[in-house]
């Protein structure tokens, strides 16, 4: 048995998407260390990406299954750190 996967760039129209799963996920961390330790809100989370994936802030990529339908997320940002 084999899985085919697609990976594709992410755009600002499939940020609910992206950040239904990072819901997801934040959800199952909670879960495993019994622990509130996100306020997840899907609008805002999804206002936020919009905006950084327009800007080039954030470069995520999905990953699909066969039938077209999400099955993870890449996130990657870059940052700097301090000069010494």
């Amino acid at each position: 048995m084999s899985a085919n996967f697609t990976i594709q760039r992410a755009i600002a129209s499939d940020a609910q998407e992206v950040a239904a799963m990072v819901g997801e996920l934040l959800a199952e961390i909670m879960n495993a260390i019994g622990v509130q330790a996100f306020n997840f809100d899907l609008a805002e989370t999804t206002s936020r990406l919009q905006d950084f994936l327009n800007r080039e802030k954030y470069f995520v990529f999905i990953v699909r299954g066969r039938s077209g339908n999400p099955a993870g997320f890449i996130a990657l940002y870059e940052s700097y750190g301090p000069l010494r």
